[in-house]
């Protein structure tokens, strides 16, 4: 609607381990995004913008066992919930198309396991060119 789209999903994940809920993972996940998409110039600029956020409830998340090789449910501690807010550009200008993302715009510090800090405020920037006869 009006050069708008909001995308999103949903996840609900129950584990059972031995009979015992158990919760590795979030529970309840969501992911959506929003962003402004219209062609500019004369038709030389295809440019979309937008909002990219989610939201995780509470889970335990797994630990490694190195002499073993495997993980296990990580019990002691409980993380979250989280969210986090990443701002997008895609501009397709002729035949290549330019990507920047800038992650965590609004700073929030959490894990995706024990182990594995989410990425802080930073950037990326990707090019795709094609070449064509």
């Amino acid at each position: 609607v009006w050069h708008l789209t909001l995308d999103g999903n949903f996840n609900y994940v129950y584990e059972k381990t031995d009979g015992n809920e158990v919760y590795t993972l979030p529970k309840c996940s969501a992911e959506g995004e929003l962003s402004y998409q219209n062609i500019l110039f004369d038709g030389h600029l295809n440019l979309k913008v937008g909002l990219r956020g989610k939201v995780m409830s509470a889970f335990r998340g797994s630990g490694f066992y190195p002499q073993a090789l495997v993980y296990y449910p990580f019990d002691p501690a409980e993380f979250g919930p989280y969210g986090s807010t990443d701002f997008i550009v895609r501009a397709h200008i002729g035949q290549a198309v330019v990507y920047l993302t800038i992650f965590n715009i609004t700073q929030q510090d959490y894990l995706m396991t024990p182990v594995y800090p989410a990425l802080d405020n930073s950037f990326a920037i990707g090019i795709n060119w094609e070449f064509l006869n």
